[in-house]
Protein backbone atom coordinates (compact mmCIF):
# COMPACT_ATOMS: atom_id res chain seq x y z
CA UNK A 1 0.00 0.00 0.00
CA UNK A 2 2.89 2.60 0.76
CA UNK A 3 4.44 1.65 -2.28
CA UNK A 4 1.53 2.44 -4.28
CA UNK A 5 0.80 5.68 -2.65
CA UNK A 6 4.65 6.46 -3.33
CA UNK A 7 4.10 5.43 -6.54
CA UNK A 8 0.69 7.57 -7.06
CA UNK A 9 3.02 10.67 -5.46
CA UNK A 10 5.45 10.39 -7.76
CA UNK A 11 3.38 10.05 -11.10
CA UNK A 12 1.46 13.13 -9.95
CA UNK A 13 4.92 14.85 -9.14
CA UNK A 14 6.12 14.23 -13.25
CA UNK A 15 2.84 15.36 -14.58
CA UNK A 16 2.81 18.31 -12.47
CA UNK A 17 6.11 19.23 -13.67
CA UNK A 18 5.80 18.72 -17.42
CA UNK A 19 2.77 21.15 -17.14
CA UNK A 20 4.57 23.64 -15.42
CA UNK A 21 7.49 23.16 -18.30
CA UNK A 22 5.04 23.76 -21.28
CA UNK A 23 6.36 27.19 -23.17
CA UNK A 24 3.51 27.79 -25.77
CA UNK A 25 0.24 28.81 -26.93
CA UNK A 26 -0.87 26.82 -29.82
CA UNK A 27 1.32 25.19 -32.34
CA UNK A 28 1.04 25.10 -36.09
CA UNK A 29 1.64 21.81 -38.72
CA UNK A 30 4.26 23.40 -41.08
CA UNK A 31 4.39 22.17 -45.01
CA UNK A 32 7.17 19.63 -43.98
CA UNK A 33 4.93 17.58 -41.52
CA UNK A 34 6.51 18.69 -38.13
CA UNK A 35 5.37 21.35 -35.94
CA UNK A 36 6.49 24.88 -35.19
CA UNK A 37 5.11 26.40 -31.76
CA UNK A 38 4.23 29.22 -31.25
CA UNK A 39 3.68 32.06 -28.00
CA UNK A 40 1.25 35.05 -28.27
CA UNK A 41 3.27 37.95 -27.55
CA UNK A 42 0.96 41.00 -27.95
CA UNK A 43 -2.88 39.71 -28.42
CA UNK A 44 -3.95 43.50 -29.75
CA UNK A 45 -1.77 43.65 -32.32
CA UNK A 46 -1.69 39.56 -32.63
CA UNK A 47 1.97 39.20 -32.59
CA UNK A 48 3.46 35.98 -31.87
CA UNK A 49 6.79 34.72 -31.79
CA UNK A 50 8.35 31.27 -32.45
CA UNK A 51 9.11 29.43 -29.38
CA UNK A 52 10.36 25.99 -27.92
CA UNK A 53 7.70 23.07 -26.60
CA UNK A 54 8.77 21.75 -23.52
CA UNK A 55 11.83 22.60 -21.48
CA UNK A 56 14.17 20.14 -19.24
CA UNK A 57 17.37 21.38 -18.24
CA UNK A 58 18.69 21.87 -21.43
CA UNK A 59 16.72 20.05 -23.52
CA UNK A 60 14.09 22.61 -24.96
CA UNK A 61 12.21 19.87 -26.59
CA UNK A 62 11.59 17.57 -23.81
CA UNK A 63 9.05 15.24 -24.46
CA UNK A 64 8.01 16.45 -28.62
CA UNK A 65 10.05 15.58 -31.81
CA UNK A 66 12.52 17.96 -32.89
CA UNK A 67 11.80 19.86 -36.23
CA UNK A 68 13.87 18.28 -39.33
CA UNK A 69 14.97 18.71 -42.28
CA UNK A 70 14.38 22.35 -44.08
CA UNK A 71 12.97 25.15 -41.40
CA UNK A 72 9.69 26.65 -42.89
CA UNK A 73 8.37 29.48 -41.29
CA UNK A 74 5.80 32.05 -42.34
CA UNK A 75 4.90 35.41 -41.99
CA UNK A 76 1.66 34.22 -40.49
CA UNK A 77 -0.13 31.66 -39.00
CA UNK A 78 -3.97 30.92 -38.14
CA UNK A 79 -4.99 29.96 -34.88
CA UNK A 80 -8.77 29.79 -33.48
CA UNK A 81 -9.56 31.61 -36.62
CA UNK A 82 -7.19 34.83 -35.74
CA UNK A 83 -4.11 35.30 -38.42
CA UNK A 84 -0.78 35.91 -36.00
CA UNK A 85 1.99 37.51 -37.09
CA UNK A 86 5.60 36.05 -36.80
CA UNK A 87 7.33 38.88 -35.14
CA UNK A 88 10.21 37.39 -33.48
CA UNK A 89 12.44 33.95 -33.40
CA UNK A 90 12.42 33.39 -29.14
CA UNK A 91 15.31 32.34 -26.93
CA UNK A 92 15.65 28.81 -27.52
CA UNK A 93 13.49 27.95 -30.17
CA UNK A 94 15.78 25.38 -32.13
CA UNK A 95 18.42 25.19 -29.59
CA UNK A 96 19.91 21.83 -30.32
CA UNK A 97 17.60 20.85 -33.35
CA UNK A 98 20.59 19.12 -35.08
CA UNK A 99 18.36 17.32 -37.86
CA UNK A 100 17.59 20.71 -39.15
CA UNK A 101 19.58 21.02 -42.32
CA UNK A 102 19.56 23.11 -45.46
CA UNK A 103 19.66 26.60 -45.78
CA UNK A 104 17.49 29.08 -43.41
CA UNK A 105 14.99 31.19 -45.32
CA UNK A 106 13.30 33.67 -42.35
CA UNK A 107 9.88 35.41 -42.88
CA UNK A 108 10.70 39.28 -43.32
CA UNK A 109 7.67 40.00 -40.28
CA UNK A 110 10.57 39.42 -37.77
CA UNK A 111 12.41 42.15 -35.77
CA UNK A 112 14.01 40.05 -33.46
CA UNK A 113 16.57 36.54 -32.90
CA UNK A 114 16.66 35.71 -29.47
CA UNK A 115 18.89 33.95 -27.33
CA UNK A 116 20.50 30.36 -28.55
CA UNK A 117 17.57 31.07 -30.92
CA UNK A 118 19.74 28.11 -33.33
CA UNK A 119 22.61 27.37 -31.11
CA UNK A 120 24.36 24.10 -32.12
CA UNK A 121 22.14 23.38 -35.38
CA UNK A 122 25.39 22.26 -37.04
CA UNK A 123 23.25 21.22 -39.98
CA UNK A 124 22.07 24.39 -41.58
CA UNK A 125 23.82 25.42 -44.17
CA UNK A 126 24.22 28.10 -46.94
CA UNK A 127 24.06 31.72 -47.32
CA UNK A 128 22.24 33.24 -43.85
CA UNK A 129 20.24 35.96 -44.93
CA UNK A 130 18.74 37.90 -41.76
CA UNK A 131 15.68 39.87 -42.68
CA UNK A 132 15.39 43.26 -43.22
CA UNK A 133 13.25 44.89 -40.10
CA UNK A 134 15.26 42.64 -37.31
CA UNK A 135 16.95 45.03 -34.92
CA UNK A 136 18.78 42.87 -32.25
CA UNK A 137 20.61 39.40 -32.93
CA UNK A 138 20.62 38.49 -29.31
CA UNK A 139 23.84 36.51 -27.77
CA UNK A 140 24.67 32.73 -28.83
CA UNK A 141 21.74 33.00 -31.58
CA UNK A 142 23.73 31.14 -34.22
CA UNK A 143 26.25 30.19 -31.51
CA UNK A 144 28.12 26.68 -33.42
CA UNK A 145 26.43 26.46 -36.39
CA UNK A 146 29.27 24.55 -38.28
CA UNK A 147 27.01 23.71 -41.57
CA UNK A 148 26.54 27.45 -42.73
CA UNK A 149 28.19 27.78 -45.37
CA UNK A 150 27.86 30.78 -47.31
CA UNK A 151 27.88 34.86 -47.40
CA UNK A 152 26.80 36.32 -44.20
CA UNK A 153 23.51 38.99 -44.64
CA UNK A 154 23.11 41.36 -42.30
CA UNK A 155 20.50 44.01 -42.32
CA UNK A 156 20.44 47.64 -42.39
CA UNK A 157 17.92 48.14 -39.50
CA UNK A 158 19.78 45.43 -37.17
CA UNK A 159 21.33 47.44 -33.76
CA UNK A 160 22.83 45.16 -31.94
CA UNK A 161 25.08 42.28 -31.96
CA UNK A 162 25.18 39.90 -28.93
CA UNK A 163 27.52 38.11 -26.57
CA UNK A 164 29.27 34.91 -29.10
CA UNK A 165 25.93 35.99 -31.63
CA UNK A 166 27.95 33.93 -34.37
CA UNK A 167 30.33 32.24 -32.66
CA UNK A 168 32.47 29.29 -34.15
CA UNK A 169 30.80 29.52 -37.66
CA UNK A 170 33.73 28.86 -39.22
CA UNK A 171 31.95 27.94 -42.67
CA UNK A 172 30.34 32.02 -43.18
CA UNK A 173 32.84 33.13 -45.87
CA UNK A 174 32.84 36.25 -48.14
CA UNK A 175 32.93 40.37 -46.85
CA UNK A 176 31.75 40.99 -43.31
CA UNK A 177 29.66 44.08 -43.34
CA UNK A 178 28.41 45.75 -40.30
CA UNK A 179 25.21 48.04 -40.81
CA UNK A 180 25.25 51.34 -39.85
CA UNK A 181 22.80 51.28 -37.27
CA UNK A 182 24.96 48.89 -35.05
CA UNK A 183 26.49 50.31 -32.02
CA UNK A 184 27.57 47.07 -29.74
CA UNK A 185 29.61 44.13 -30.92
CA UNK A 186 29.07 41.34 -28.19
CA UNK A 187 31.96 39.53 -26.23
CA UNK A 188 33.19 36.57 -29.22
CA UNK A 189 30.29 38.06 -31.48
CA UNK A 190 32.48 36.46 -34.36
CA UNK A 191 35.11 34.40 -32.96
CA UNK A 192 36.54 31.55 -34.81
CA UNK A 193 34.43 32.82 -37.88
CA UNK A 194 37.81 31.76 -39.63
CA UNK A 195 36.59 31.70 -42.86
CA UNK A 196 35.69 35.09 -43.46
CA UNK A 197 38.34 35.59 -46.42
CA UNK A 198 37.89 39.43 -47.73
CA UNK A 199 37.18 42.83 -45.96
CA UNK A 200 35.47 43.82 -42.53
CA UNK A 201 33.53 46.63 -42.28
CA UNK A 202 32.59 48.77 -39.31
CA UNK A 203 30.16 51.65 -39.35
CA UNK A 204 30.52 54.91 -37.69
CA UNK A 205 28.32 54.15 -35.27
CA UNK A 206 30.38 51.87 -33.24
CA UNK A 207 30.92 52.42 -29.67
CA UNK A 208 31.55 49.23 -27.73
CA UNK A 209 33.56 46.11 -29.67
CA UNK A 210 33.83 43.67 -26.94
CA UNK A 211 36.84 40.99 -25.80
CA UNK A 212 37.69 38.70 -28.61
CA UNK A 213 34.73 39.78 -30.94
CA UNK A 214 36.95 38.63 -34.20
CA UNK A 215 39.42 36.45 -32.41
CA UNK A 216 41.00 33.53 -34.50
CA UNK A 217 39.34 35.07 -37.56
CA UNK A 218 42.67 34.74 -39.08
CA UNK A 219 42.06 35.10 -43.08
CA UNK A 220 40.60 38.48 -43.06
CA UNK A 221 42.10 40.60 -45.60
CA UNK A 222 41.50 43.75 -43.96
CA UNK A 223 40.06 46.15 -41.89
CA UNK A 224 37.61 49.48 -42.70
CA UNK A 225 36.00 51.41 -39.64
CA UNK A 226 34.89 54.97 -40.07
CA UNK A 227 34.72 56.16 -36.29
CA UNK A 228 36.55 59.42 -36.58
CA UNK A 229 37.01 58.07 -32.48
CA UNK A 230 38.33 54.93 -32.06
CA UNK A 231 35.50 52.80 -30.18
CA UNK A 232 36.05 51.56 -27.07
CA UNK A 233 37.58 48.35 -28.06
CA UNK A 234 38.78 45.12 -25.57
CA UNK A 235 42.71 44.72 -26.16
CA UNK A 236 42.35 41.20 -26.99
CA UNK A 237 39.17 41.96 -29.45
CA UNK A 238 41.33 41.23 -32.82
CA UNK A 239 43.63 38.26 -31.60
CA UNK A 240 44.46 36.07 -34.15
CA UNK A 241 44.18 38.54 -36.80
CA UNK A 242 47.73 39.23 -38.80
CA UNK A 243 48.58 42.79 -37.31
CA UNK A 244 50.00 43.23 -40.70
CA UNK A 245 46.84 43.45 -42.74
CA UNK A 246 46.08 47.30 -43.34
CA UNK A 247 43.28 48.76 -41.27
CA UNK A 248 41.63 51.72 -43.09
CA UNK A 249 40.85 54.73 -40.60
CA UNK A 250 38.99 58.05 -41.14
CA UNK A 251 41.36 61.23 -42.41
CA UNK A 252 43.55 62.56 -39.46
CA UNK A 253 43.23 59.58 -36.52
CA UNK A 254 45.76 57.80 -37.81
CA UNK A 255 47.73 58.64 -34.19
CA UNK A 256 44.19 58.10 -32.56
CA UNK A 257 44.05 54.33 -33.66
CA UNK A 258 47.54 53.90 -33.01
CA UNK A 259 47.12 54.73 -29.60
CA UNK A 260 43.76 52.78 -28.98
CA UNK A 261 43.30 49.80 -26.72
CA UNK A 262 42.68 46.84 -29.60
CA UNK A 263 43.96 49.35 -32.00
CA UNK A 264 47.73 49.79 -31.58
CA UNK A 265 48.27 46.18 -32.24
CA UNK A 266 48.22 47.44 -35.99
CA UNK A 267 51.04 49.98 -35.80
CA UNK A 268 52.27 51.33 -39.17
CA UNK A 269 49.60 48.82 -40.84
CA UNK A 270 46.74 51.60 -39.57
CA UNK A 271 46.41 53.49 -42.90
CA UNK A 272 44.50 57.03 -42.99
CA UNK A 273 41.96 57.06 -46.02
CA UNK A 274 42.67 60.12 -48.26
CA UNK A 275 41.33 63.78 -49.27
CA UNK A 276 42.48 64.95 -52.59
CA UNK A 277 44.80 67.20 -52.90
CA UNK A 278 43.49 68.77 -56.21
CA UNK A 279 46.43 66.84 -58.34
CA UNK A 280 45.02 63.78 -60.55
CA UNK A 281 46.94 60.64 -60.90
CA UNK A 282 47.01 58.39 -64.33
CA UNK A 283 43.62 55.77 -63.87
CA UNK A 284 45.59 52.04 -63.69
CA UNK A 285 42.83 50.48 -61.69
CA UNK A 286 40.07 48.68 -63.98
CA UNK A 287 38.54 49.45 -67.34
CA UNK A 288 35.13 49.46 -66.04
CA UNK A 289 33.53 46.59 -67.59
CA UNK A 290 31.57 43.59 -64.94
CA UNK A 291 34.95 41.55 -65.98
CA UNK A 292 37.47 44.37 -65.16
CA UNK A 293 35.97 46.59 -62.73
CA UNK A 294 37.28 50.61 -61.74
CA UNK A 295 38.93 49.88 -58.38
CA UNK A 296 39.02 53.01 -56.45
CA UNK A 297 41.94 53.19 -53.92
CA UNK A 298 42.44 56.72 -52.86
CA UNK A 299 41.11 60.18 -53.33
CA UNK A 300 43.25 60.87 -56.40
Amino acid sequence: MKKLFAITVLVVMTLSGMSQEIHYDFFVINPTGYAIYYRIIDEENHWVEATYPCQNGDNYWWGHDQPEGKLILTDTVTHSGIDYILVGIGDHTFCGCTMLRGSIELPQTLTFIGESAFKGCSNLNGDLNIPTMVKRIENEAFCDCLGLSGQLYLCDSLTFIGRRAFYNCPGLSGRLSIPNKVTEIGDSAFEQCSGFNNMVSLPKTIETIGTQAFKGDFNIQSINIKCQTPPTTASDAFDGIPTTIPVYVPYNTKEAYQNASGWSRFGESIVEKSLWNGTVEPWTNGSGTEEDPYLIESAE
